[in-house]
């Protein structure tokens, strides 16, 4: 592993596959023209964890354990002795993080504000919306559930509860991952303790629904533990370049096998855990092998803009779903003159109306990136550092 952190264009590219893996998976606008396929959503999400692993390994790659002898005595002075690198880490991410949060934050009360005042419930509105934050305190284990018993509570759970279980996988990993790593010879046994992870996942599998396990924050560190394994050891391990090409097109290709009905199963699990190791592997290889023309630079714009299109696409299809099935309805009748077909034609609005999201989405994610992500990231990134 380098001993600095070094920028991965390919992984980029992996961040924008996975993000329209699950863009996708929540707003299908392929189905229009009938392609017999679906985008893995739950294999988008698995991709992120993994290339999240990959990135906080270099992150972290100056905390180092105690060589003194005892566990406890080891990991105390090793936290004594690397309690400002930790500190930075914790910074880094937080300035990462604090911009996306912080709209969508804000965006969703403003939404829930409007919605109680129109529907004259504002006081159980504004107790959904803290029930709703609470769910980042790690107050509820899958952040799904139904937050409060009336309408404006429901729409919370379906633009906003339906992505945090997955931040909060995030942010634990985050918080435990910088204590891990004071423990003496932790990377030397970190092959095993993956391996300990899978093979106690394999066992849950038995007797707990594929669903429940995907959805609990606290089943995914084997992924993580994947991405920190490949930034420890992908330079150390040597593939004939023909195996490594049909690796790679069979990864890419599990991302659009997705099966909504069995994708939680074990072995869809293996499948696309599998499929996360390759391409992050092969991108960490830096051989070119991504970066496919046209393909690979529109990959990379998503990737970079990843973070804004995962938190906001779904309040967006909220929020424009009524103005745009209107705004359809009436070019139908105004160019098409097809009145009498728009009830009976409703997927073909429905694709208008996701193809519409898709594009809103793209075009307000580059200029959240370009005019609030990367200013207040560059601007705040050294400040803990400076002091």
């Amino acid at each position: 592993m380098h001993s600095q952190s070094k920028y991965y264009y390919e992984i980029d590219m992996l961040r924008g596959l996975a993000c329209l893996a699950v863009l996708l998976y929540h707003l299908p606008i392929y189905r229009v023209v009938h392609i017999p396929f679906a985008f893995s959503g739950v294999a988008g999400v698995r991709l992120f964890f993994v290339i999240s692993g990959f990135i906080i390994a270099f992150s972290i790659n100056k905390i180092s354990s105690s060589e003194c002898n005892g566990i406890i005595a080891s990991f105390l002075n090793g936290f004594k002795n690397n309690k400002s690198n930790i500190y930075n880490f914790w910074y880094r991410r937080f300035v990462r993080l604090f911009p996306g949060l912080c709209l969508l934050f804000c965006s969703i009360f403003v939404v829930v504000i409007y919605l109680g005042w129109q529907r004259n419930i504002l006081p159980e509105s504004i107790f959904g919306f803290i029930k709703y934050l609470s769910l980042f305190c790690f107050l509820d284990n899958t952040g799904t559930t139904p937050l409060y018993p009336n309408a404006v509570a429901g729409i919370m759970a379906s633009v906003g509860a339906s992505i945090v279980w997955t931040l909060n996988c995030e942010i634990l990993f985050y918080l435990t991952m910088p204590f891990l790593m004071l423990f003496r010879n932790f990377r030397k046994f970190l092959p095993y303790i993956w391996l300990g992870f899978f093979l106690i996942k394999f066992i849950i599998f038995i007797f707990v629904p594929g669903a429940v396990i995907y959805f609990s924050k606290v089943t995914h560190f084997d992924e993580f533990f994947l991405g920190v394994l490949i930034a420890l050891y992908y330079d150390k391990i040597s593939l004939n370049s023909t195996i490594l090409n049909i690796m790679t097109i069979a990864a890419v290709s599990n991302f659009a096998i997705g099966n909504p009905a069995i994708e939680f199963s074990y072995g869809d699990y293996l499948n696309q855990l599998f499929s996360s190791g390759v391409l992050v592997y092969v991108a960490a290889l830096q051989r070119n092998k991504l970066k496919l023309p046209y393909i690979g630079p529109m990959l990379h714009f998503v990737g970079v803009r990843s973070y804004f299109i995962y938190l906001m696409h779904l309040l967006i299809n909220f929020v424009l779903s009524a103005p745009v099935s209107l705004l359809y309805k009436n070019l139908a009748v105004k160019y098409l003159h097809i009145q009498n077909m728009i009830d009976k034609n409703s997927a073909t609005l429905d694709q208008f109306k996701n193809l519409v999201v898709v594009v809103v989405t793209l075009i307000l994610s580059d200029l959240f990136y370009r005019f609030i992500e990367r200013p207040f990231i560059e601007k705040n990134k050294h400040k803990y550092l400076a002091k």
